[in-house]
């Protein structure tokens, strides 16, 4: 986060953009990928038990993961990008003044 911040500097709708960008990355499907073509590895199957029990551990923590960054990215992450509600109400103050005048 501070990475991004340091970033991302422009204005204050561009920081959280940024910021939201860099924290929920979209790497879901490249996760079960990566972790299914290294079960099939003789000393990571082996550790797990077999490779078929290496892939379900493995998808059983991505899918937790997963879960997570979701409720997380449509809650924090939203909050991120509208920001506060002062900012929201000003926006939408000054639309309206433009589209009066």
């Amino acid at each position: 986060m501070v990475l991004s911040r340091a970033l991302c500097v422009k204005n204050a709708q561009e920081r959280r953009v940024c910021v939201a960008s860099t924290m929920f990355g979209n790497v879901g499907a490249l996760a079960i990928a990566v972790m299914d073509s290294l079960c099939h590895s003789e000393s990571l199957a082996a550790v797990a038990g077999s490779q078929r029990e290496c892939s379900s551990i493995a998808i059983s923590y991505i899918a937790f993961y997963l879960i997570t960054q979701n409720v997380l990215m449509f809650t924090w992450g939203e909050t991120l990008m509208v920001g506060d509600e002062g900012d929201a109400e000003g926006a939408g103050e000054g639309d309206k003044e433009g589209g009066e005048g």
